[in-house]
């Protein structure tokens, strides 16, 4: 049972290490557009926030890795509940980041500029789905134009 519980705690741990490298990626990001300015600065507000939710994290005394040391289970959970509030509204910010985009290559480019990771988590990736159909028409739609000026110049 201890090892079980050990374990866990290595798993907890990694997930709260890996969530802190994807988030962490947000402070180089910048977003152009109509809206881009207003974007960007919801996007550092985020980082700050995450940051904000690590500190407290950082604060602790006590060891991580000791499998008795109860308080972890409640300062992960909250830490957890923030990270999920955290990818609602970075989800947001997304969403309406592609819908300023006027192009397919720019919706392009703005998904581009997150980390794949950091898009593939489930909160984001649920804010999203729409947004990806979306895009795929649109590049259909562009596809189809192409090749209708392609066969319309023989």
């Amino acid at each position: 049972m201890r090892l079980y519980t050990f374990l866990a705690r290595c798993h907890d741990v990694l997930d709260l290490t890996k969530t802190t490298i994807q988030f962490s990626k947000l402070s180089k990001v910048e977003i152009g557009g109509t809206k881009g300015k207003d974007l960007t600065s919801s996007i550092q507000e985020i980082y700050l926030d995450f940051q904000n939710a690590v500190d407290t994290f950082k604060a602790i005394e006590y060891d991580l890795m000791d499998a008795d040391a109860h308080k972890f289970e409640v300062d992960y959970s909250t830490f957890c509940s923030a990270v999920k509030e955290i990818e609602r509204r970075l989800g947001a910010v997304i969403s309406s980041g592609v819908d300023d985009c006027l192009t397919v290559y720019g919706r392009f480019q703005l998904l581009d500029s997150f980390d794949s990771d950091l898009l593939h988590r489930s909160i984001i990736q649920d804010e999203l789905e729409g947004k990806y159909i979306e895009l795929v028409h649109a590049f259909g739609t562009d596809l189809r134009i192409a090749q209708e000026q392609f066969l319309s110049s023989y």
